[in-house]
């Protein structure tokens, strides 16, 4: 059975159900986080008996009824040992398999809560038809009181095919319920199963006799992994374990044995001690590390400012560390942080770094205990009073019989940071010191250090932050090494230490992060999952992503990054951007109520050049959202966010950094738009003006609009030709049939026309995929067709394009001209120029005049023409007719 439960992460509650005398084989179902189900939502599985669960691997086969969405499950109770957890208000059901055993079955569980002020209660059934809760007959109810399992056990009748345990409560709060088994009365089970002599690679169990056992069976697992070992028969009621691994969690199982016949099996969990040198910098979660006494009222949030546990504002090095925080319950209940046991064969070296963020003084106790884990187990020096918020390192030898350490928070005053424990056996010898980058990569880091007098070489190992497993130790014979191979924006730990002929030093170490390349833009980031790759630089410990609702919230989302005040200037920077051409950066910044802040943005072109600034000083005053936008040039690969000590709190979010992409009116754009296909770009058509003045526009994009709510094009009437219904006829008719438009493909030529507004020059469009490919509009006898460079118009084509002027009139040009950029034009063949037309905007008037030709050449065979008055006209002159049924002008 598990140990004592300590309230720090959210517990979990594990069942298990023993019945006949042979383990089945279960297939097991993924089933993290758990959904509301029917009785006939899962497939019925029968499993045999003996039947244990314990949930390490997920929920199987049993059914969750009516539970709470988000929170019933399966959760962790001490990082690798898992449970199930009732949430929220009942009734809530947790059936079994179905069961197949037709003698009387012994069911046992045991239970637990997580918070003594609020009981919750139970009840445990059976049936004998179906899984449905109304077939259940229920047992008395048990209400549960206390952190420690206690033991539930209670015998069903013949038949029973299914168990239930039905959570009657209705608070919130968890119920646990771990290690439910279901089994025949018969042979007894070893009792009191224990592991002592624990070591790094060993242990050895111990149990009690069972009168009349012929033999005792025994197998053994890591507790994350499923299969177990194979079957040990013995004779003894003892048995040592060897060939494990260090600082891990081992499943045992034990049964009797009676002749041909087996008890249960009865189980314990250990974990084998921690060697050294052993290194802890919460990086990927507690390990198993202990919190007792703790103020841990919430679920773990390492971006919040609250709450013991783990902290990003609490990292000494990489990205997050260990905060004690006060408890305002009981306030003169000291904190306990208290590390994995250790198998102490010589002395132990701890050495870990703390500081105060607010300059209020805190204090702790650091001790030892050579026994247990239990806070009263433990020997404490003298107290550390301490009220700098600059890191400062602690180090201390213990005696070799120290099995556990212990940090105490006692002051309870505010909060204080702790991190980068490490444990190691003494050494004499000089370490290297002064550990450092001179390059870092996506995916590589050159690391150097000094030498110390006498070294005649080094070793050193490196892992992922949030990795348990170090490289194999490497030899050097020079105090530089490049790591290659590594993850993009990812912390690193690194370690090394100085070789003296056969004798060595302890390792110094290092963490460093790898550069987050961003290849793809346009990019954004509001700080919702984390920095994103972003990091901090000379930042104040309160500095950090804050979350809605506290400060000045967020201008989206959930989040924002916060500059705190600080005595420094502080530092945002961006990932490690693609460089090659210029990016637009926008964000939005605020100042926290009437305390004005001052930042400054900049960009270098590596880690190691200067910073230029772009704006030395923007204030931030009236406590609004407040956007900012800039470019950066072409060899631009980092942006740099100054947080000036002259201002006071900062918050930042929703940045988004695009590539620019500018086309230009009046010149050949042909090799940029080949360049730029299939990326995103905000793209600025340079030079061009989009006139608001109710007259139509030619345009052709080399990207396609979907969307016209937030472009230049928002609030435009828009055309595109219908070429099935459009035509020139060999005795020079123009027939233009348009139809209106939602959506822009690229390179395709279309109408657009504003009423009466402010024109806009050099539009600019964000967020579009470049296309090269012209779309031009084939119709019988023309194209209209599209340009993304100019034009010329002389005499070797001027009697093909038919061009729509200045003055919303369609005709042939009289002069050479020059045709600019991302237009529309009609080219029709010389041989058969337009003399007439018509055209077809639906139910609006054309507003389309015939320039260079004098006449209006009806041929009354074809045609009748007719004033808006509805008489037929003979012979018109200037003005508004109606043609075949469609309004024309004639000037």
């Amino acid at each position: 059975m598990k140990k004592r439960l300590t309230v720090r992460n959210l517990l979990r509650v594990d069942m298990v159900l023993v019945m006949a005398l042979i383990m089945p084989t279960v297939a097991w179902a993924d089933c993290l986080p758990l959904e509301n189900l029917t009785a006939n939502d899962v497939t019925d599985h029968t499993v045999t008996l003996p039947f244990t669960e314990d949930f390490e691997n997920g929920i199987g086969f049993w059914q969750v009824l009516s539970g709470d969405e988000t929170y019933t499950g399966i959760w962790d109770v001490f990082e690798q040992t898992k449970a199930f957890a009732f949430w929220g208000n009942g009734p809530q059901y947790l059936i079994t398999p179905r069961i197949d055993c037709p003698a009387e079955i012994k069911v046992t569980l045991y239970y637990a809560i997580n918070n003594k002020d609020y009981p919750k209660s139970f009840q445990v059934g059976y049936s004998t038809s179906t899984n449905d809760p109304s077939a259940f007959t229920w047992d008395d109810e048990v209400t549960a009181t206390v952190f420690d399992y206690k033991k539930y056990e209670h015998t069903f009748p013949a038949g029973t095919t299914y168990v239930a345990v039905k959570y009657t409560s209705n608070s919130y709060w968890f119920l646990y319920i771990d290690d439910f088994s279901i089994f025949v009365d018969g042979v007894l089970p070893p009792a009191q199963l224990s592991a002592s002599s624990i070591a790094s690679e060993s242990v050895t169990l111990t149990w009690d006799a069972v009168e009349g056992a012929t033999g005792y069976v025994f197998q053994y697992k890591k507790a994350n992994e499923s299969i177990w070992s194979d079957e040990v028969m013995t004779t003894v009621t003892s048995a040592t374990i060897s060939n494990l691994t260090a600082d891990t969690d081992y499943d045992v199982r034990l049964k009797t044995v009676v002749g041909s016949d087996a008890s249960i099996y009865t189980t314990t969990r250990f974990v084998t001690a921690t060697e050294v040198p052993y290194d802890m910098n919460f990086e990927s979660g507690m390990g198993r590390w202990t919190m007792v006494d703790c103020d841990i009222k919430q679920f773990e949030n390492v971006s919040d400012i609250w709450g013991t546990g783990r902290r990003m504002q609490a990292a000494h090095d990489g990205n997050i560390g260990f905060q004690f925080s006060l408890n305002y319950d009981s306030r003169e209940t000291p904190q306990y942080l208290i590390s994995p046991r250790f198998n102490g064969d010589a002395a132990i070296t701890l050495s870990f770094y703390y500081r105060v963020p607010t300059n209020i003084a805190e204090t702790i106790y650091v001790g030892y205990s050579t026994t247990t884990n239990d806070k009263d187990a433990f020997t404490f020096g003298d107290a550390i009073t301490f009220n700098s918020s600059n890191w400062a390192k602690y180090e201390h030898t213990f005696p070799a019989e120290a099995r556990y350490f212990a940090v105490k928070y006692a002051s309870n005053e505010y909060r204080m940071f702790i991190d980068d424990f490490c444990f190691e056996k003494p050494s004499s010898y000089a370490k290297p010191t002064t550990i450092g980058y001179t390059e870092i990569s996506e995916t590589e880091a050159t690391l150097a250090w000094n030498i110390p007098s006498g070294a005649t070489g080094f070793v050193y190992q490196y892992k992922k932050a949030n990795d348990n497993t170090w490289s194999a130790e490497t030899m050097l014979n020079t105090n530089t090494v490049t790591l290659s191979e590594l993850t993009p924006n990812t912390y690193y730990c690194f370690r090394v230490k100085a070789l003296y002929g056969s004798n060595s030093s302890n390792y110094s170490t290092y963490s460093f992060q790898t550069d987050a390349r961003v290849d793809n833009l346009p990019y954004s980031e509001g700080f919702e999952n984390g920095m994103g790759g972003w990091r901090m630089a000379d930042c104040d410990g309160m500095t950090r992503i804050l979350k809605t609702g506290l400060g000045g919230g967020s201008h989206s989302g959930l989040c924002c990054f916060e500059f705190c005040r600080s005595d420094q200037h502080q530092y945002l920077i961006s990932p490690h951007f693609a460089g090659g051409m210029p990016k637009k950066v926008s964000f939005y910044y605020q100042n926290y109520e009437s305390y004005p802040g001052i930042l400054a943005v900049g960009y270098t072109n590596t880690k190691t050049d200067a910073i230029t600034w772009i704006d030395n000083a923007v204030n931030a005053n009236g406590g609004a959202w407040t956007l900012y936008e800039t470019t950066l040039p072409a060899t631009a690969h980092y942006l740099i966010i100054c947080c000036r000590k002259e201002g006071n709190m900062l918050y930042l979010d929703d940045f988004r950094i695009s590539r620019i992409l500018e086309l230009a009116d009046n010149a050949d754009n042909s090799t940029a738009i080949i360049n730029a296909a299939g990326m995103t770009y905000d793209v600025t058509l340079s030079g061009r003006t989009l006139y608001k003045d109710g007259k139509w526009n030619t345009l052709c994009l080399p990207f396609g609009v979907n969307n016209f709510a937030g472009t230049p094009l928002e609030g435009a009437t828009v055309k595109e030709l219908d070429a099935t219904a459009s035509n020139l006829t060999a005795n020079g008719v123009l027939t233009l049939t348009f139809d209106n438009a939602t959506a822009i493909e690229a390179g395709k030529p279309y109408l657009v026309k504003w009423a009466a507004d402010t024109n806009i020059k050099n539009p600019v469009f964000c967020d579009v995929t470049i296309d090269a490919t012209e779309n031009n509009v084939n119709f019988s006898g023309g194209v209209f067709k599209g340009t993304f460079s100019p034009l010329t118009i002389d005499d070797s084509n001027r009697n093909e394009v038919l061009l729509l002027s200045g003055s919303n009139k369609l005709g042939y040009a009289n002069t050479d001209r020059t045709l600019g950029a991302f237009r529309g034009y009609f080219e029709t063949p010389a041989t058969t120029p337009a003399r007439e037309f018509v055209i077809d905007f639906g139910d609006e008037t054309t507003g389309i005049g015939i320039i260079n030709h004098s006449t209006f050449n009806v041929q009354r065979s074809t045609f009748n023409v007719y004033d808006l008055q509805g008489r037929k006209v003979a012979n018109p002159t200037k003005g508004l007719y109606i043609v075949n049924g469609k309004k024309i002008v004639i000037k």
